[in-house]
């Protein structure tokens, strides 16, 4: 029997891992969708760990800017160029 082990923010397709979260609530109007995903272009589940860990911190950055400048317009400045 093979053990499934469970990689956050990530599911497979095809033996190739993606990456997908949810956009928070109160995020929601700054997109068109309500969920990120796309492909980790790995099919190595180490690898699709790594970098699925990087994508959500870096989301969680992110969002913690939007949520910012949301609270506060004039004082978060411009996010041009952030990912």
């Amino acid at each position: 029997m093979s053990e499934t082990i469970s990689r956050p923010f990530t599911f497979t397709k095809d033996g190739v891992f993606y990456f997908s979260r949810r956009i928070p609530k109160e995020l929601k109007h700054h997109y068109s969708s309500p969920r990120i995903a796309y492909s980790l272009r790995t099919k190595s589940p180490k690898v699709a760990e790594a970098r699925a860990r990087k994508a959500a911190e870096q989301l969680d950055e992110y969002w913690y800017l939007l949520r910012s400048r949301d609270a506060d317009p004039d004082a978060a400045g411009s996010f041009d160029g952030v990912q």
